[in-house]
């Protein structure tokens, strides 16, 4: 549209575990090369019709050259990212800790907080329980949790120091007292249906040194002080399970307190857990859903990332404009909330993590010629699948191992994967190089915990800067009763179907319409139609200009000298049009190309509009003119032709309109002003108020131009003049 090539490098993220989970769909034993290779046909399928569906709809981009789009899977793109992780290695920005995750038993890998589906009808069970304070006879304080299987790993309870505490006496027992948060009094009572009696209120602050026992073991524990304790659900003390929650794992590291995993991969009690709970599974649910668990996994330095990212995204621009500062509010909070980003996964089908270990020592064998070995060997064998299939000495040369002095035997490669985000977050290095900046990312609202935010922290730890300028933010298609489609409603259409009924024009159309005004972005049948019409129009308005500019003239009345104008005029109305549609409606602008210049396709004509086109005057001369005009059809609606109009306008009225129609005070039937406002004739008068004065002709209109007047059985003077000399 501005006379620039448009670089669009369209690309797949190949790896996933997704794409794993349908490739072990007929059975789950397997080794990692035959996953690979089950992983690798299904994507490469999954690829291919996904690059015919964009063909069909019209996607533009060089979808047969390789050079032209990007896969995560390729060996130049594996090797970049190997390249990358090494020196965030080196900067210290990615690095190996116990800390909790989001761990999947199903899948026996960590995942991403992006990767969860929340189900919002599910409750999680949850209790309070009394756990026997040391420091006050009789007394107990009351915890409450949502992750009862998570009791036998506590190792504390946290405690606010601003909030009251009571001790209370519950359904009228004075044998026992209990410590809740004042606050939480009446919920507790509400939730419990037990009558409540204060014996005695206590200062947060004075229940630092209070120690309580373990509910499995009786192991005696203390009570912490933390800023996260809350007065807004619960008992205003909560259970501390380190190897089980972030703000838990954090109260760890401050007070030195041991991190208790008693889960395994598979969610099941360790036999490091009490005899009556080893082996069994934690979640009720058994294993489908996500648990966070102490893992050992690679994690990516963010804090330190932080500050820049967010300079830079103060910096770029976010469409639609309309939602702009909300959406950079919303990037921005989920960059500024995140404290690590766990980059590894316990997968097969993915890059693997290029790291060795000793196996006497556990410690990391990690440097430049290493990594250079596998991206070598990667570009060698076209694949990482040898990550798998060789041992350390064939992978790593016996040179490095000699000046590392590490013996082979000694080593054990890493079982870890690249998270898919970090896969995919890199792409900006391959596909852009070193230096450049995408103008554009366009993504759907929820990448901003993906691809957005990814992408934005690789490469501000790259190159300190945003790998793009500006984010296009697109929503998701419901239905016309604002249901989110799916197969179980019946309620989905898909693209291929309406192809079928309307065409990949009115599809097409449909997208820009309606694309980009709501995060739920309706599609029905009646949209459809509407935009099928839409394009109907735009057909006819083509047809008729090409039938006009071609041999077939159909502007035959006037004199060739006008006809040429006309023509010239017209053909650059058709250019401009054709170019402000192709980008909505590309094979129709092509069909009606065909027919005027069949040489070249009209996406590889180079029409440029002129600097000048914006001519602020004309525009405020046309507008006035059509207002006029629609005053005229409002007041009578015979054949506008036979009018003869009297208008009385204002001074400024008049500074315009007398640009389209210089004689004043006199009826004019040839002036422009009479083609826009398709009048028979039209006088203008100068009046400190404005007025229109219609008046119907019964003199007939030429029945050759359907234009002029003219006497009964002739035709009108200016049609004489023509015909004469065309010689007839």
């Amino acid at each position: 549209m501005n006379g620039k090539k448009i670089n669009y490098i369209p690309g797949w993220d190949c790896h996933g575990l997704p794409i794993e989970l349908k490739a072990l769909a007929e059975g789950t034993k397997a080794s990692p090369l035959e996953i690979r290779t089950k992983c690798a046909a299904f994507a490469k399928e999954a690829l291919e019709r996904q690059k015919s569906g964009f063909k069909e709809w019209g996607v533009a981009a060089d979808w047969e050259l390789e050079t032209s789009t990007y896969q995560t899977n390729r060996p130049g793109y594996v090797s970049n990212q190997l390249q990358l992780f090494y020196e965030f290695y080196q900067k210290g920005l990615v690095f190996r800790d116990l800390k909790p995750v989001f761990w999947s038993p199903s899948s026996k890998s960590a995942l991403a907080e992006a990767e969860l589906e929340y189900d919002n009808n599910h409750e999680s069970p949850s209790v309070f329980l009394q756990l026997k304070l040391e420091n006050v006879p009789d007394a107990f304080a009351v915890i409450w949790t949502t992750t009862p299987w998570t009791l036998p790993s506590n190792q504390a309870v946290c405690y606010n120091p601003s909030l009251e505490y009571a001790l209370v006496y519950l359904d009228g027992n004075t044998s026992k007292k209990y410590l809740i948060a004042t606050s939480l009094i009446t919920s507790f009572s509400e939730t419990t249906n037990m009558t409540i009696d204060i014996s005695e209120t206590i200062s947060g602050k004075d229940l630092q040194g209070f120690r309580y026992q373990h509910p499995v073991d009786s192991k005696i524990l203390p009570f912490i002080a933390a800023s996260h304790v809350e007065d807004s659900k619960g008992t205003g003390l909560v259970h501390t399970a380190p190897a089980h929650g972030p703000d838990d794992f954090l109260i760890s590291l401050e007070h030195k307190i041991p991190v208790l995993s008693l889960v395994d991969e598979e969610g099941k009690y360790t036999s490091k857990a009490p005899d009556f709970l080893v082996g069994k599974q934690v979640l009720e649910e058994g294993n489908k859903l996500v648990m966070e668990k102490a893992s050992e996994q690679w994690f990516m330095n963010t804090e330190s990332l932080k500050t820049r990212a967010t300079e830079e995204i103060e910096k770029i621009k976010i469409y639609p404009r309309v939602n702009e500062e909300a959406n950079r509010k919303m990037l921005m909070t989920q960059v500024q909330k995140r404290p690590y980003w766990c980059i590894s996964r316990q997968r097969s089908w993915g890059v693997p993590i290029p790291v060795f270990y000793k196996k006497d020592t556990k410690e990391i064998v990690l440097n430049r010629e290493i990594v250079d070995c596998i991206a070598n060997l990667v570009s060698k064998e076209g694949s990482i699948d040898f990550w798998w299939s060789k041992n350390p000495s064939e992978i790593i040369s016996p040179d490095i191992l000699g000046r590392l002095e590490i013996s082979p035997e000694n080593l054990v490669k890493g079982n870890d994967i690249f998270d898919i985000w970090f896969d995919s977050g890199t792409s900006w290095s391959s596909v852009l190089g070193e230096n450049k900046i995408a103008d554009l990312y366009l993504e759907g609202y929820d990448q901003f915990t993906g691809w957005f935010q990814s992408s934005l922290l690789t490469s501000v730890a790259h190159r300190n800067c945003a790998p793009y300028k500006s984010l296009f933010v697109h929503g998701f298609t419901v239905d016309d009763k604002g249901l989110k489609m799916s197969k179980s409603l019946g309620n989905v259409i898909s693209p291929s179907e309406i192809i079928k009924k309307f065409g990949t024009d009115s599809l097409r159309w449909w997208v820009a319409a309606h694309g980009t005004q709501h995060m739920s972005i309706t599609v029905s049948n009646k949209l459809l139609q509407q935009s099928a019409e839409s394009v109907s129009k735009i057909r006819a308005t083509l047809r008729y200009l090409n039938g006009v500019l071609g041999e077939g003239d159909r502007l035959y009345c006037g004199m060739d000298e006008d006809l040429a104008q006309i023509k010239s005029v017209l053909k650059e109305c058709y250019l401009i049009l054709n170019k402000a549609i192709w980008p909505v409606t590309p094979f129709l602008v092509e069909e009606s190309w065909s027919y005027f210049d069949s040489s070249a396709p009209f996406y590889k004509n180079k029409s440029c509009v002129e600097n000048d086109w914006e001519n602020k005057e004309a525009e405020q001369i046309v507008t006035e003119a059509l207002n006029l005009k629609r005053k005229i059809n409002q007041m009578e609606s015979t054949n506008s032709w036979l009018l003869h109009c009297s208008v009385n306008c204002t001074s400024e009225q008049l500074q315009y309109l007398s640009k389209l129609q210089p004689k004043l005070s006199e009826f004019v039937n040839n002036s422009e002003l009479c083609e826009i406002l398709q009048v028979g004739s039209v006088k203008l008068e100068e009046s400190m108020e404005s007025s229109i004065e219609l008046k119907i002709s019964e003199t007939p209109l030429c029945p050759r131009c359907r234009r002029f007047q003219c006497h009964q059985g002739g035709v009108c003077e200016r049609c004489l003049i023509v015909m004469k000399s065309k010689g007839f």
